[in-house]
């Protein structure tokens, strides 16, 4: 078998060894050509995968994810803050020192969320004031959060949650509940999920994809099924 590792910031060879104990595995360092590699081993976080991921879907090879992030998005402007910050503190806590003083200075922001109409165009499902959108495919991010606690990776589907206008003391103190999905129970949170969805503002805000600045609103969001192979650890009950 041959074998690509692709490492992210803060990750080295030495990550990569307790995958060699097989020493008939052809390893390869880097992103490898479309015929160097039958699987590929990444090593970081989200923002790792962000970097590679267009070309990790035109290769078509089965990815693993080894987990090394520093685990540093949530919104908008938390993930901003964060990222400004040192790597190691925002793997150790730094992500949590950035979203104190955001809550507090962060006022609610007109914001509108269109799914399709099933006759191509766009029906309104939101608007309303929001503190917070996420658009999610897996369950959790951000170094433990359960942001979205029903999404499926192979369903087709984003599951939305959305934070409205909420006191800035009751959301700092909703925060512990995200570790454990439970803030789907807080009136002021809304959840649900499509397909494909399209976000408008009054002036334009920052976006973020796995933690990276990617643009401004307004933006469209889609699931693109199967677009890349992923393995992940059989689960025996």
């Amino acid at each position: 078998m041959r074998a690509a590792a692709i490492f992210g910031l803060g990750c080295s060879a030495k990550n990569l060894e307790p995958f060699q104990i097989d020493e008939t595995i052809e390893w390869r360092i880097g992103m490898p050509a479309a015929d160097q590699a039958d699987i590929i081993l990444l090593f970081g976080g989200d923002g790792t995968i962000h970097r590679h991921l267009s070309q990790l879907v035109k290769l078509g090879r089965p990815v693993l994810i080894v987990p090394e992030g520093s685990g540093n998005d949530f919104d908008g402007e938390v993930a901003r803050r964060a990222n400004n910050l040192p790597r190691w503190l925002r793997g150790h806590g730094g992500y949590a020192l950035s979203l104190a003083p955001t809550i507090f200075h962060f006022a609610p922001l007109p914001m509108k969320i269109f799914t399709p109409d099933g006759a191509g165009g766009w029906a309104s499902r939101r608007d309303q004031p929001t503190i917070l959108a996420a658009f999610a495919n897996t369950s959790t991010y951000g170094g433990g959060m359960r942001i979205a606690p029903r999404a499926q990776m192979d369903d087709g589907q984003l599951d939305v949650c959305v934070v409205g206008g909420i006191d800035p003391f009751k959301l700092f103190c909703m925060f512990p509940t995200i570790y454990f999905g439970r803030h789907l129970t807080i009136r002021e949170v809304d959840y649900f999920q499509a397909a494909q969805l399209r976000v408008e503002t009054e002036s334009p805000l920052d976006v973020y994809a796995d933690g990276e600045y990617v643009c401004r609103t307004p933006v469209e969001v889609s699931v693109a099924p199967g677009a890349l192979k992923v393995l992940a650890p059989r689960i025996r009950c």
